[in-house]
């Protein structure tokens, strides 16, 4: 029984514990950004780098808690093709594109209508495709420009330039698909780089376009597996190169380089 002159007051035990509680779960949010409360996670999202404001969300618990021992993440980017040359890979850019995204990694092909390894060699264009890039292999087609040149073993110096911008990084030359027979061109290719990097194309049987020189669509792929189907014997390319089948999406990005008027 009360004694006059007290009130009662209901609710004031419920609001103190009310209090308490909320004072105990501000406290915990401050020593512990990354709580779990029941089903939900309470996490402190800070806004930019520069700013010292934050916002505490609420997201449900999907994911297991974040453990100070757990390894660092791996880089899961896909390994980076460069394919580079005159208007021969315009062909083997969606077919070569399929392959990439079939056996995951991605493809830039850098198109230089008319372009020779002397126009390669003597400008910086590759320096800049290999620092924007930065591939992890190379696929070079050149020559086709260049088969009835006069003297081509003075290309010799081009070529060895052209290998001293791709540096230390594999790399494979696909020789031109002749439609006449060259004057030394393949030759040359083939010493500078090497038999083991030099696919020779110069004596394939490919149906041609209606310039009568570059291939067809059609014949574009079966010289691109031909390709592929020596890759894989290269052991210095850790890319797979397994058969895409129907239905693969060409996985290309395409640079026209454009000659400075």
């Amino acid at each position: 029984m009360q004694g006059k002159g007290q009130k009662s007051h209901p609710y004031l035990k419920a609001v103190i514990i009310l209090a308490f509680v909320c004072a105990y779960m501000a406290v915990c949010a401050y020593f512990a950004p990354d709580m779990k409360i029941g089903e939900f996670r309470l996490s402190t999202v800070h806004i930019g780098t520069d700013s010292p404001e934050s916002i505490t969300v609420y997201t449900q618990d999907t994911v297991p808690a974040r453990r100070q021992t757990d390894a660092p993440e791996r880089d899961t980017m896909p390994p980076k093709v460069l394919l580079l040359g005159d208007s021969m890979i315009e062909g083997l850019a969606k077919p070569f594109g399929e392959y990439a995204k079939h056996n995951g990694f991605t493809l830039t092909a850098a198109i230089w209508y008319g372009s020779t390894t002397q126009t390669w060699a003597e400008c910086d264009t590759l320096d800049s495709l290999m620092d924007k890039i930065r591939p992890q292999a190379v696929a070079v087609s050149l020559g086709g420009n260049e088969l009835f040149i006069r003297h081509p073993e003075r290309r010799a110096e081009c070529i060895d330039r052209i290998m001293e911008k791709i540096g230390g990084i594999p790399f494979i030359w696909i020789g031109p698909p002749n439609w006449q027979k060259d004057t030394g061109i393949n030759r040359v290719i083939r010493s500078c780089a090497g038999e083991y990097r030099f696919f020779d194309s110069s004596d394939m049987k490919l149906q041609r376009s209606d310039d009568g020189k570059h291939p067809t669509r059609y014949a574009a792929r079966i010289w691109m597996d031909s390709i592929a189907s020596w890759m894989r014997t290269r052991h210095d390319l850790t890319l797979r190169m397994d058969k895409p089948g129907k239905g693969i999406k060409s996985n290309t990005d395409i640079i026209i380089i454009a000659a400075k008027p």
